[in-house]
């Protein structure tokens, strides 16, 4: 283990809870652990960071491991003397059998123990379409979200068709959406499993309004985006909705077909972007020729809008076409005065034909 700097007693000589040293940021998990084993006032120094996240096994719950019911109470009670260390909560489904066996027991102990973790910032979530039996999950982790004063960082994967509800808090600045509509999972029957009577009802719950107008909504607030959506039509209306509101991001990563005519739009729309990220524009079913125009209207019309303040610009190109770097780009490109980070496709083929020639901006 890394050699640690002494650490500075308190008032009076005697050592107490200190903040984390600089040092143990560069330290492993595992480290970390033997530390505070070492004694008392080192593990109070490291509980910062050694509890900084929490992840929660909801299937562990739901399969009436009593270990994980007992800890649950304990943070719902405030009984936990780490839980308010916990800055990233990490909620992982798990396996459906254990899911659709969950009783209104558990579920009250998980929506307690959520709700009470009053000092979360990042949220980092796979919801998954488990079947009408498993759906209250979803329902149970929206509402608990509602309820966590200090999140800023909302981070979601959304595996088929998920109800859902952003949180509308203040506190939030940045949001990712990974979609992936076409999920599918099996079908169970009501019959065959002991679910509880009063978790059914929530089968039928219905989002207050579509995907694209709840991230307009939470849009004024958020400094970043993250937009992740393959085949995903109804997330494509994200651009449009934004525009409207006049809401105006900071800092953008769209992906696949979220890289449309109304994204282009929406980026011509205003000025102010400091970080751009474009992950494999159009893939999933867009024509060549389809890309090479949205692309030029892209570096002609949109791009520039932003040179006084873009410090990162990112294009991952599945293929040549004419969002690689390239005689159509490069002017614009050049006149983007506070860029410090720049990674673009080239085209191979097309480099001895497509020579670049542009003077630096003035």
């Amino acid at each position: 283990m890394r050699c640690i700097p002494s650490l500075i007693p308190c008032h009076g000589g005697h050592p107490g809870p200190v903040p984390p040293h600089p040092s143990f940021f560069s330290l492993s998990h595992a480290d970390q652990a033997r530390l505070r084993a070492s004694c008392r006032y080192l593990g109070g120094a490291v509980a910062p960071l050694f509890f900084a996240r929490f992840v929660l096994r909801v299937d562990r719950v739901c399969s009436g491991d009593e270990d994980s019911l007992v800890l649950l109470r304990r943070i719902a009670r405030g009984e936990n003397g780490w839980a308010r260390w916990a800055r990233t909560l990490r909620v992982v489904p798990g396996a459906e059998d254990e899911l659709v066996h969950a009783t209104a027991t558990m579920q009250q102990v998980l929506a307690a123990a959520l709700a009470s973790m009053a000092n979360i910032r990042t949220v980092v979530w796979t919801a998954q379409e488990n079947g009408p039996l498993a759906s209250w999950l979803s329902t149970m982790v929206w509402d608990a979200l509602h309820k966590l004063p200090l999140l800023e960082d909302l981070d979601m994967k959304l595996l088929g068709k998920v109800p859902l509800s952003l949180p509308d808090l203040a506190s939030l600045r940045r949001l990712k959406i990974v979609t992936w509509p076409y999920y599918t999972a099996r079908a169970r029957s009501a019959d065959n499993v002991g679910i509880a009577p009063e978790l059914l009802s929530l089968q039928n719950w219905q989002p207050p309004m579509p995907l694209a107008l709840q991230v307009a909504s939470v849009g004024r607030q958020l400094t970043s985006l993250q937009l992740f959506g393959l085949l995903d039509r109804e997330l494509s209306a994200v651009w449009t909705a934004l525009r409207n509101e006049r809401v105006h991001l900071k800092e953008i990563t769209a992906a696949f077909q979220l890289v449309s005519s109304d994204f282009v739009a929406y980026i011509g729309s205003y000025s102010g972007v400091e970080k751009l990220h474009l992950f494999k524009p159009g893939s999933g079913g867009a024509m060549h020729a389809e890309l090479d125009t949205l692309a030029r209207r892209f570096y002609n019309d949109a791009l520039d809008k932003h040179a006084a303040t873009l410090t990162e610009f990112c294009c991952t190109v599945e293929f040549a076409c004419a969002w690689c770097f390239g005689s159509l780009s490069a002017r614009t490109v050049a006149g983007l005065r506070k860029l410090r980070r720049l990674e673009m496709g080239i085209a191979a083929e097309r480099a001895k034909d497509d020579v670049v020639r542009c003077s630096p901006p003035s």
